[in-house]
């Protein structure tokens, strides 16, 4: 939270909770979700919310070091208009839409084998793939 974004999480599985200001704000268990993406495509953007693994399960991330997603967005050009205008109008808007849901599955496949594995426990957080 209030950190300036380094890294991308998709969801595999499992749950984690979303936190803001010291409160669970929401929860997401559906694999493919995105965590952090608007902290990577706005420069002056910093984190709102901390991201911790779910009381209730375990959970498996893909975690995207900002350059490796930028250079999988290099390859896919279309994808990075894409993803920028709906992350754009998430924040404008304060909704929770998911950015992912209209990419090109190719690129999808692409970003995930440039990531680190991430296992998480409770009360672990997803943090950067350097920590």
């Amino acid at each position: 939270e209030k950190s300036l974004g380094r890294s991308i999480g998709i969801l595999v599985s499992g749950c984690v909770d979303i936190i803001a200001n010291g409160r669970k704000v929401m929860s997401k268990s559906d694999s493919g979700q995105e965590i952090g993406e608007a902290a990577l495509f706005e420069s002056a953007y910093r984190r709102h919310a901390t991201t911790r693994c779910s009381q209730s399960c375990e959970t498996l991330m893909f975690l995207a070091s900002r350059d490796a997603f930028y250079a999988c967005l290099a390859k896919f050009p279309e994808e990075k208009i894409k993803l920028s205008v709906q992350v754009r109008h998430r924040i404008s808007m304060t909704v929770m839409k998911e950015p992912f849901s209209m990419c090109d599955p190719a690129f999808l496949h692409l970003v995930c084998t440039e990531c680190e594995v991430v296992h998480l426990t409770w009360p672990k957080t997803a943090t950067s793939p350097e920590q």
